[in-house]
């Protein structure tokens, strides 16, 4: 992946960027959970374990035993060659003829509205929704999250509409059976008060 024209990411390094990402999030829910009443806090306990558990296994499955690598190794959105993306994407060929394989092969990753990689948008518009919800309560920021997620791997409308319905509908069901105060963020509490 070349970013401003001169840097070289491989997919390897941008993966383990990412998995370390999600652990640091998984770490920060963790300690996190602490400030939160006894019976609130058993939820965001086990998924944060269970985030740490498998992102410290995939962070290091390069040294697991070989029976249990398949199981860890992502097929499903880089191929399974390591491979560098060049630093030119107009590379040229040995006959000096603009590669077009090279620029076809570079697009297949991304299915999305815009040339970016796809583990790349999701990892970003995780933390959007994570700051969204922050900001106005993860109530009303998951079915905005969900119908932009839809959006972008273009989705046809009618399915972007069932599936915020749904969204809402289990933040909603947090919401309402474990009395988890997802309806409020930092800007809606100063608000509405």
């Amino acid at each position: 992946m070349e970013l401003r024209g001169k840097v070289n990411v491989s997919k390897k390094r941008i993966d383990y960027a990412i998995n370390i990402l999600f652990l640091a999030v998984a770490i920060y829910a963790f300690v996190e959970s602490r400030s939160f009443s006894q019976s609130t806090q058993i939820w965001p306990r086990n998924v944060s374990i269970l985030m740490i558990l498998t992102g410290t296994l995939l962070l290091f499955r390069t040294y697991l035993p070989e029976t249990v690598r398949p199981i860890v190794e992502d097929m499903s959105f880089f191929s399974s060659e390591e491979e560098e993306v060049t630093e030119q994407v107009g590379s040229k060929d040995e006959a000096g003829v603009h590669s077009e394989d090279a620029e076809n092969e570079h697009d297949g990753q991304s299915v999305g509205r815009y040339p970016i990689d796809n583990s790349v948008f999701t990892a970003v518009s995780m933390l959007s929704y994570l700051v969204l919800g922050f900001t106005v309560g993860l109530l009303w920021a998951t079915p905005i999250f969900v119908a932009f997620y839809c959006w972008w791997f273009q989705k046809p409308w009618y399915l972007t509409l069932i599936l915020s319905i749904v969204g809402f509908g289990v933040a909603y069901g947090f919401w309402d059976l474990l009395y988890l105060p997802i309806d409020q963020g930092e800007l809606t509490e100063s608000v509405i008060g």
